[in-house]
């Protein structure tokens, strides 16, 4: 379902949570909908959503608190792809994402905002991302410091790893490209 594009509110992405109709569908698209907090945490915790396993919701002006539902909504594992680019997901968000029981089939995570080392480190270690084996986060302010959690990742699946626009320098690229999971990477952007 390609809904991109369509001026959906948080009120439009409540109703939707709500809708019926959405019980069978596999992937649905809200990117550039500016429907923010409130319209993603009825998207990201609706029930008759089981079915949905990708999800785009890039450019909606959601923040950390958006995504604390989470965490605190109890459900089966959902996702496996969520794209978050461009919104202001902070490191309590990326905290939230790597802990939630939802999350521990994703398979792809792609995540732009203001994700910091804190939020690496958390996402790297993230105990309910452990069938990760795609990390998206480019366009954050990670440095060198977010390079070395990535680094030192206990993800043992990750293929593919993009921290381009990151802030990264020398230090950081070096750690990234040593680390134990480089031998398993197809990808490495930087």
């Amino acid at each position: 379902m390609n809904l991109n594009e369509s001026g959906i509110t948080a009120e439009g992405a409540i109703a939707l949570a709500g809708s019926p109709h959405v019980a069978h569908v596999n992937r649905v698209l809200l990117e550039e909908n500016k429907f923010g907090d409130d319209g993603a945490a009825a998207i990201l915790t609706a029930a008759n959503w089981a079915a949905v396993k990708h999800l785009e919701l890039d450019s909606n002006e959601i923040t950390d608190v958006g995504l604390e539902c989470l965490v605190s909504s109890p459900g089966p594992a959902r996702f496996r792809s969520l794209s978050l680019r461009s919104n202001e997901i902070g490191d309590v968000g990326a905290a939230s994402l790597a802990e939630s029981p939802q999350m521990s089939e994703c398979e792809s995570l792609d995540v732009g905002g203001q994700i910091g080392a804190a939020g690496a480190r958390a996402l790297a270690n993230g105990s309910q991302l452990w069938k990760l084996r795609s990390l998206s986060l480019g366009y954050n302010p990670l440095g060198d410091e977010g390079a070395k959690a990535i680094a030192a990742t206990t993800l043992e699946n990750l293929e593919v790893v993009y921290v381009s626009a990151c802030e990264i320098g020398p230090e950081g690229a070096q750690a990234l490209v040593n680390s134990p999971f480089a031998k398993n990477l197809l990808q490495l952007g930087l």
